[in-house]
């Protein structure tokens, strides 16, 4: 800030600034050097709107990085304003294109990460996800959110580990079995000096 009100009273023939230039240098600097950690890939999300970034979803601050980062080492140099918001346009852009092909049924597994949905599982994606995002779709009666789908996946893998088949019955030749399905655990009580190595149970 320092330096950039002396460069600026130098350049006002070093006069006092008003109060509103003052304002406008310190909104300067701090758009310069969020523009800065953006570019270093050090920024936090509202980085982006101090530098003058539009339209930025925190959500997919970790794709914008990537997308910075390829276009600052293709471009040899750090990206001016408007080219980050080229990229953040772009990322934007794509991610639309991936919620309407989840919502179309059409995506493609990884199109969950581009839209930032989490915790999604390749093995209950067919027909799982599909199916579950397309009965939420027909309730609805219009396409789902971001959000909405999020709370669609979290819910079938949770159906899923639910309707896993429980152990209901696990007998030995000796001591007494204890199954406990909140802690996920089997406990065997045998007599003292016993080969715990050579019991064989019956598992149903």
């Amino acid at each position: 800030y320092d330096q950039a009100v002396i460069d600026a009273r130098w350049n006002k023939g070093l006069a006092e600034l008003t109060l509103s230039e003052v304002q406008t240098l310190v909104n300067r600097v701090n758009a310069d050097e969020a523009l800065r950690r953006i570019n270093e890939g050090t920024e936090t999300f509202p980085d982006f709107e101090t530098a003058g970034v539009v339209n930025a979803i925190e959500i997919l601050k970790q794709a914008y990085d990537e997308a910075i980062s390829v276009a600052g080492s293709a471009k040899g140099d750090a990206l001016t304003l408007e080219e980050v918001q080229g990229e953040i346009d772009r990322v934007n852009l794509a991610q639309d294109e991936a919620l309407a092909r989840i919502n179309n049924g059409t995506e493609f597994f990884s199109d969950f990460e581009l839209v930032g949905i989490e915790g999604a599982i390749e093995a209950n994606w067919i027909p799982n996800y599909k199916n579950a995002i397309s009965d939420a779709k027909t309730l609805k009666g219009s396409d789902l959110t971001r959000s909405e789908i999020q709370t669609v996946i979290d819910a079938v893998n949770t159906a899923i580990i639910n309707s896993a088949k429980a152990i209901t019955s696990f007998t030995t030749s000796t001591g007494v079995t204890i199954i406990d399905e909140d802690t996920h655990t089997i406990t065997i009580e045998v007599p003292f000096g016993t080969d715990v190595a050579s019991i064989t149970p019956t598992i149903v």
